[in-house]
């Protein structure tokens, strides 16, 4: 499958314009667009094919994936017919050549990481990188703006950052933005616990879920619906 396209200044500003962590939403929109593609045009591609054959597919969370891409109309018969291949790979190679145990351990075993965890994570990688070269240069002073007034990183890509960023100002500033959303966030998960404790009484609506589910975000990235 073709590499993932760098992320571009335009795209990176409309991302810091949402909500949430800029990097969680940016590689949920890549990865729904990746696997769709990967299910609809790209897995019977020579390349792909012989990869997706060293492991066997992909991993869970990635064929859960696939699953939620597939078409309305056919759910289910892109990421069958994977499937459906590899099983007939996986049988020929395993019983019309009387493996061994030995043999069929190492059959078994997967060469490498699953291919979409390989590809996406380097985008990961890629963007978090441009995103901290882009606060760390100032240029253009919106995009700085922009992720200073909004929810910043989450906890995982924070990680990230902070393990290749070289200016120790944006460091400290990435660091502090991080606590100060933590410290704005608490308040939700204490009302929506306090509205927990008083839940047999007739008491009011149960609390939006934004107000807590912020706070645990911060810590875990996003969640999805």
């Amino acid at each position: 499958m073709a590499a993932l396209h760098p992320l571009t200044l335009d795209r990176l500003e409309r991302v810091l314009q949402q909500a949430g962590c800029p990097v969680c939403n940016e590689m949920e929109r890549t990865t729904s667009r990746y696997l769709r593609a990967l299910i609809r045009e790209h897995k019977s591609h020579d390349r792909v094919w012989e990869r997706l054959q060293r492991t066997w597919g992909l991993c869970r969370q990635h064929t859960r994936g696939m699953l939620a891409e597939e078409p309305r109309t056919l759910p289910g018969v892109s990421t069958a017919t994977l499937y459906h291949w590899l099983a007939e790979t996986m049988l020929e190679k395993a019983t019309g050549a009387r493996l061994t145990p030995a043999e069929l351990r190492v059959l078994l075993k997967p060469e490498g990481m699953c291919l979409a965890c390989e590809q996406l994570g380097e985008y990961q990688r890629a963007l978090v990188q441009a995103l901290v070269r882009t606060l760390e240069s100032g240029d253009p002073p919106s995009a700085r703006e922009a992720y200073f007034r909004r929810d910043g990183l989450c906890l995982p890509h924070l990680r990230l950052a902070l393990g290749v960023v070289d200016d120790r100002t944006t460091a400290d500033s990435l660091a502090e933005h991080f606590l100060k959303g933590v410290q704005a966030c608490a308040p939700g998960l204490e009302r929506f616990l306090a509205w927990s404790g008083n839940a047999t009484s007739p008491v009011p609506e149960i609390p939006a879920p934004e107000v807590w589910m912020r706070a645990v975000e911060r810590f875990s990235g996003r969640l999805g619906t």
